[in-house]
C-alpha cells in the first residue's frame, strides 16, 4: 500500500509540474500578445480617389479597435472622425505614388508596432485575434506579411498587410523605398522591389498565419471550410474608389 501511495503521489506531482508549465506558457504568451495589442497603431492609405471609410468603420465596430488609426490622404479623400490624418501635399496620380507611403509608416507614427492595412480591407471580428495568433514579434523578422493567394505564381507574399516594429523594420522599409525610387524601376506596383529584396536575402519577412486573411477573388476559399477570417481583402472587387474631380 505504501509503495502504491508513493507511486500515485509521484505521478500526481509529475502531472502538476506539467500543468504549471503549461499555465506559465499560456500566461507568458498572453503577456506577449497584450504587449503587442497595447503598443500597436494601425495605418492605411486613401489617396487618388480611394477612401478608408469601410476599413475604419469595421475596425472600430467589428474589430473593437480603440487605438490610433492613421490615414495618409489627399484632398480627394473624405475626412473621417476619430482618426489621425497625414495629408499629402499633392494628389497621387498612379498606384505607385500611393504605395510609396507604405515605406514611411514608421516615420510619423508613435507606437512601437505599426500595422498597415490596405484601404479595401474589411475587419470581421475583434483585432485581439490577430495578436493572439501572432503571439510575438520574432527577433529574426524584419516585418510580417500574409501569404498571397494560393494560385499566385509570381510571388509568395501579399503586401496589403504589413506588420512592422520600430527600431527593427526601418532598414527593410528604407531599402524597399530605395529600389522603387530608382530611375530604372518599372511598373506601378511595389511587389517587384519587395520580391527582389526577399529573394536576395536582403531582409527577412515572416508570414502572418494564413487563416487571418481571406482574399475575395480566391474561389478556392469560397468552396473550402475557410471560415471567420479576421480580414477580408477585396482586391479587384474593391468598392472604395470614386474618381477624384481634382485630377
Amino acid at each position: 500500500m505504501k509503495i502504491t501511495y508513493i507511486a500515485c503521489r509521484f505521478t500526481y506531482l509529475k502531472i502538476m509540474k506539467y500543468v504549471l508549465i503549461i499555465l506559465f506558457v499560456k500566461i507568458a504568451l498572453a503577456f506577449c500578445h497584450d504587449k503587442l495589442l497595447e503598443n500597436t497603431g494601425i495605418i492605411t492609405i486613401a489617396t487618388g480617389g480611394y477612401n478608408a471609410n469601410d476599413l475604419t468603420k469595421s475596425l472600430r465596430k467589428n474589430g473593437k479597435w480603440t487605438g490610433n488609426i492613421y490615414i495618409y490622404s489627399d484632398k480627394c479623400a473624405p475626412k473621417i472622425n476619430d482618426t489621425v490624418t497625414f495629408e499629402v501635399p499633392e494628389i497621387t496620380k498612379s498606384p505607385l505614388e500611393s504605395k510609396i507611403f507604405k515605406m514611411n509608416i514608421l516615420n510619423e507614427t508613435k507606437e512601437e508596432y505599426i500595422l498597415f492595412l490596405d484601404s479595401d480591407i474589411k475587419v470581421n471580428k475583434p483585432m485581439v485575434s490577430f495578436f493572439s495568433q501572432l503571439e510575438k514579434f520574432k527577433d529574426s523578422c524584419d516585418a510580417y506579411m500574409p501569404h498571397d493567394m494560393w494560385y499566385s505564381k509570381k510571388f509568395k507574399f501579399n503586401a496589403g498587410i504589413i506588420y512592422v516594429k520600430r527600431n527593427k523594420s526601418e532598414n527593410f522599409l528604407n531599402l524597399w523605398k530605395k529600389y522603387i525610387l530608382n530611375k530604372s524601376y518599372k511598373g506601378n506596383k511595389d511587389q517587384p522591389a519587395l520580391k527582389y529584396i526577399i529573394e536576395n536575402n536582403l531582409a527577412n519577412v515572416c508570414l502572418i498565419p494564413d487563416n487571418i486573411v481571406y482574399y475575395l477573388p480566391d474561389t478556392l476559399h469560397k468552396v473550402s471550410e475557410f471560415k471567420s477570417p479576421l480580414f477580408t481583402h477585396y482586391l479587384k472587387y474593391k468598392k472604395n474608389f470614386k474618381k477624384c474631380i481634382y485630377i
